[in-house]
């Protein structure tokens, strides 16, 4: 398989980071020259027209988008920042969102009273509370309620506690489960927008608006294990009545950044690639390539193993007749990526709890290759098939389309 010129294509279906709806600014025609302009966003996770599309790896799979799995990857809270970068950074406008439980935005139409004319920098969370404070002695929301008032200075030591925040992943528990006390998945982006510059039309009285439609991206890495066994009546499945009691996913990083750190996406996030004009995606596809991971801890050079303990319900190593498969996991993880071009994720499979691991062949299809590198991107959902077969157990990897909750593109009240 040449790894290294398919790995695109094998990654693509997989991070959909549902921009369908991304459209480039608009403006309505004004008859007063303003030095200000109201700033209407829309913010997409989900769209109908998206989900007109299947989208299906090399394999034929899957069928259609995948929806968010539980309340874990739910919303809850929605925080946007904007800010005024010359010849500081300041706060132009803040808000705190409120969402029903499904994400979808209450009573509020996110528009903004902001300077035209001018690159703005818009920071977005979602799921803030299962986010580590990146400052000691204070929680997330009070690092973050600091940057509320209108006119706040940010300095450069703030800014760079944005763009170096981590989260750090414990021993065999998904990321972000065991913060908060109702811990979600936090979804996160920066965007770098520009202002149109506004000129006297003649026409009308109208205040002068521009629409941009941005998009959020989850914070993690997802897994799910699919016990499959070969039936072929030539190749027989070895270890009939042996029962799988644990699973565990090895070569993951322990860290990750909070948001994106210098992520490249196909097509790009905006146009001509230079931040200013978020780039449209006619039909919702937009895929991490490459990105900045974090750099593993001495001692964790050959990367962490996240192990899912199966012994109160291990999976029973024989032929399901064409029924569903069993299925172990989720987890959720660190956006990972290979030190060296000869390292690659595994997995090893436990049998009656006999503390034996047995590993299965090297990740290798549809896993994202950039600079010669294996890596796991954020928003990355695996589908892992492990096989019992005559030759051994083997493992491979399908992409499942990860969107989630529709969010109200308009995040707020019908408008024409």
């Amino acid at each position: 398989m040449i790894r290294n010129n398919l790995s695109y294509l094998l990654i693509a279906p997989l991070l959909l980071l549902a921009a369908a709806c991304v459209s480039e600014d608009e403006v309505r025609p004004i008859g007063n020259t303003s030095s200000e302009t109201t700033l209407r966003l829309k913010l997409c996770m989900d769209s109908e027209e998206a989900k007109t599309e299947t989208a299906r790896s090399d394999k034929g799979q899957p069928d259609d988008y995948e929806q968010a799995s539980g309340t874990f990857e739910q919303i809850a809270t929605l925080r946007v920042i904007i800010l005024h970068n010359s010849p500081i950074m300041e706060v132009e406008g803040a808000r705190m969102v409120a969402t029903a439980s499904d994400g979808t935005p209450i009573n509020d139409n996110l528009e903004f009273k902001v300077a035209s004319n001018e690159m703005k920098t818009i920071v977005l969370i979602a799921n803030e509370a299962s986010l580590p404070s990146p400052v000691p002695g204070k929680t997330t929301s009070q690092f973050l309620d600091q940057f509320s008032p209108k006119g706040t200075q940010v300095t450069q030591k703030q800014w760079q506690q944005f763009l170096n925040w981590q989260v750090t992943q414990s021993a065999n528990t998904s990321l972000f489960a065991n913060i908060g006390d109702s811990p979600r998945l936090p979804l996160t982006e920066i965007w770098n927008i520009n202002t149109l510059q506004l000129e006297e039309t003649g026409v009308g009285n109208d205040e002068p608006v521009q629409e941009t439609t941005l998009f959020l991206t989850r914070a993690a890495a997802k897994a799910t294990f699919i016990f499959d066994v070969d039936t072929d009546p030539a190749n027989p499945y070895i270890g009939s009545g042996v029962k799988v009691t644990g699973v565990r996913l090895k070569g993951l990083n322990t860290a990750e950044y909070v948001f994106p750190a210098n992520a490249a996406y196909s097509p790009a996030k905006y146009i001509d690639n230079q931040p200013g004009t978020p780039n449209e995606v006619a039909d919702g596809k937009r895929f991490i390539t490459s990105f900045d991971a974090v750099t593993r801890q001495p001692g964790y050079e050959e990367g962490s193993t996240f192990t899912i303990g199966m012994a109160s319900s291990p999976v029973e190593i024989k032929s399901y007749n064409g029924q569903n498969a069993p299925v172990r996991g989720p987890i959720y993880f660190p956006e990972s990526k290979m030190p060296a071009k000869d390292m690659q994720f595994t997995v090893e499979v436990e049998l009656d709890g006999n503390g034996n691991w047995l590993p299965a062949q090297p990740l290798t299809d549809n896993i994202l290759n950039t600079g010669g590198l294996d890596a796991i991107a954020r928003n990355t959902h695996l589908e892992i098939h492990i096989k019992f077969g005559a030759n051994g157990i083997s493992s491979e990897v399908t992409l499942v389309p990860y969107i989630g909750v529709n969010l109200d593109p308009i995040f707020g009240t019908d408008r024409e």
